[in-house]
């Protein structure tokens, strides 16, 4: 075994010192720092534990200390992605509730709230501040003194910055009063409880049942920390928790107010059905120019509709990869799928406009009656004169009905048209008139679709209606009938525009019939009716 024997002399005060050691031929004194760890944390969650007992909430309770909570809920939302798109590697059960879940932690969905809840109110693990001595020792009996930063430095005064700009008082300009945080909105449990005790109970939707349909649904949201369109006193029909809360008598009256989808015009079905046998874009193409040669009978503004919208198409199915390019963004599918189906099917009605671009609804305007905020934008508002009586809102991809951008938009076109409804119950004034009035909206997601309809349905609540189904593009013509079914649906959405356009030109000439005989008789013999409906119920987000 050998020794280390005695240190080397030091060199002569005249002697020049001996170089340092080359930093290359010297072996390493420190480990390669570590990789970059991958939080896991979810994923083995997931694996260990039953799809059925999947919560985020005993996610965090029992991986609260593994991380941060930033950390934590990106692993969760990375996790359920990747398992809501594999293939082989999980089942369908387990697929589903990791798209289900994904769905429910969004901007407004429960589960966000709970994760935010459970951060605030958990008590977290501080680790102590680490203490640095200014003095290093190796094992050589080297001694290498640092100079540390004083952790609590002393602020240098005012009066003793050598290099402080003085400018003559007469110079300063006034300092503007700082602007003083807008005290925090009541909650959502407050404001509902709020809004239903401002409510008349005389004029509530009495049902067969005996009970009110606002104070239904006022007992069983009174608590929900997350915003649905019932907080507004609007029933969805289509949301099986809604339907819960009713017996099959007062279901069948709610759903008794909404009237049936109106069917497309003969001549609209005449004109899609003459391409039912069409298999390609060949096919398409020559029936298309035969028609044309022909001359064909005339037809309305139906037909030419359905003929303009095919041929508008008939490019695209010629080049089908165009439907699924990867640099399509949002306003493509608009300009070159959806104005064939719904401008140039607005533009059939006089009066009618449809705005594109990001544009501003008064009603929800008139709601927030802010100056500091605008409301939401919308990819369209489909305005007759001045009145506001539909919306559009597209998207770029469609991810699902459980999507986080399509459960979003849909909540966004209900409000919208709810706050339009408000202002048609303003200028109809006539109850009678007024309970026919549907105002309609649209959702888009890429090539998907579907269609809503809101109308007045009794008391303070409103009903609104969602197609039966998403509707798609077809990308190929061998599923024509898929394509014909989305352009008569959308042609019923038409004639539900039409529809209320009359109605609200009836209403408007029996005002000016009216104050002529007012001026002529000299006396007021008619009472408006009174608004009733209520606005939406507000939320902490300055753009809702």
């Amino acid at each position: 075994m050998s020794t280390l024997g005695p240190p080397p002399p030091i060199s002569p005060p005249d002697l020049d010192p001996a170089p340092p050691p080359s930093t290359t031929d010297a072996p390493p004194c420190s480990t390669p720092p570590p990789p970059k760890p991958e939080y896991r944390w979810a994923d083995t969650y997931l694996s260990s534990t039953p799809c059925n007992s999947w919560d985020i909430l005993d996610y965090l309770r029992r991986s609260g200390d593994a991380g941060p909570f930033d950390k934590l809920i990106h692993s969760w939302v990375k996790a359920l992605t990747a398992l809501a798109k594999a293939d082989g590697d999980a089942t369908d059960e387990e697929r589903a509730k990791a798209a289900e879940l994904y769905a429910r932690y969004d901007a407004l969905g429960p589960d966000s709230a709970r994760a935010r809840e459970w951060y605030r109110s958990a008590s977290r693990f501080t680790p102590p501040p680490l203490v640095v001595t200014n003095t290093i020792t190796s094992s050589t009996n080297c001694s290498v003194n640092l100079t540390l930063p004083d952790p609590n430095p002393t602020p240098a005064s005012r009066t003793t910055h050598k290099r402080r700009f003085t400018a003559p008082p007469t110079r300063k300009k006034p300092k503007k009063p700082k602007k003083t945080a807008a005290p925090h909105a009541p909650g959502l449990p407050h404001r509902f409880t709020t809004a239903h005790a401002s409510l008349d109970a005389s004029q509530k939707w009495r049902l067969p049942s005996g009970k009110n349909c606002e104070d239904i649904l006022y007992a069983h949201l009174c608590n929900e920390q997350t915003e649905c369109a019932a907080h507004s006193w609007v029933v969805d029909l289509q949301d099986p928790d809604v339907r819960g809360l009713f017996d099959d008598a007062d279901w069948d009256v709610i759903c008794g107010s909404m009237p049936a989808w109106p069917r497309a015009e003969r001549e609209v079905v005449d004109a899609l059905m003459r391409y039912e046998h069409v298999g390609s874009a060949e096919e398409l193409a020559a029936g298309l120019e035969e028609r044309v040669g022909r001359g064909g009978p005339g037809v309305g503004a139906g037909g030419r509709w359905a003929e303009e919208l095919l041929w508008h198409l008939l490019p695209l199915y010629e080049n089908p990869g165009l439907f699924t390019n990867k640099f399509n963004l949002e306003n493509w599918y608009v300009v070159n799928v959806w104005s064939a189906f719904m401008d140039r099917c607005m533009m059939t009605l006089p009066g009618v406009h449809l705005s594109r671009g990001e544009s501003i609804s008064t009603s929800s305007l008139t709601r927030k009656n802010t100056p500091t905020s605008q409301g939401h934008k919308y990819d369209g508002v489909l305005r007759y004169h001045d009145m506001e009586i539909g919306a559009v809102e597209h998207a770029r991809e469609w991810v699902g009905a459980y999507g986080r951008k399509w459960g979003a938009d849909t909540r966004k076109i209900v409000k919208v048209l709810h706050d339009m409804l408000v202002a048609a119950e303003i200028s109809v004034g006539c109850e009678a008139a007024f309970r026919n009035v549907v105002l309609a909206g649209v959702v888009t997601a890429g090539l998907h679709c579907q269609t809503m309809r809101i109308k007045y349905g009794g008391g303070y609540v409103c009903v609104v209606s969602r197609g039966q189904e998403v509707r798609r593009v077809p990308t190929s013509l061998k599923d024509a009938g898929e394509l014909f079914a989305l352009a008569a649906e959308l042609w019923g959405l038409r004639i539900l525009v039409q529809q209320t356009i009359a109605i609200l030109e009836d209403c408007e000439g029996a005002k000016r019939k009216r104050y002529f005989e007012e001026l002529k008789d000299g006396e007021k013999t008619f009472v408006a009716r009174l608004p009733r409906l209520r606005p939406c119920i507000d939320t902490d987000d300055p753009d809702e």
